[in-house]
């Protein structure tokens, strides 16, 4: 640690101030983990890169979770993420430290 003289206290306290402001800024504003919250069909389309053709698909073949209310389509988004990951396939090193 470098030693600090009585002249620069000030700048340095100053400098520590807006530090800390600014952490405590961001420690207000960050959110904690996304709450879980249903997803249009657009949202769902965007979120997976997909056309609203093959959202539809996905459903009417049922390889995609969903939710349905009147004639509308919801996507929870932690069943989206799950059959996501569902569909992951192992790296050529897991497949070898199984064997």
């Amino acid at each position: 640690m470098e030693t600090v003289t009585f002249n620069e206290l000030p700048a340095l306290v100053g400098r520590l101030c807006s530090q800390v402001d600014r952490i405590e800024s961001l420690l207000i504003n960050k959110s904690g983990p996304e709450p879980d919250k249903f997803m249009t069909l657009r949202e769902v389309a965007e979120y997976l890169h997909l056309s609203y053709a093959s959202i539809y698909r996905l459903t009417s073949n049922r390889q995609i979770p969903f939710s349905k209310q009147g004639k509308k389509l919801y996507f929870l988004k932690s069943d989206v993420d799950s059959w996501l990951k569902s569909g992951r396939r192992a790296t050529v090193n897991e497949l070898k430290e199984v064997l």
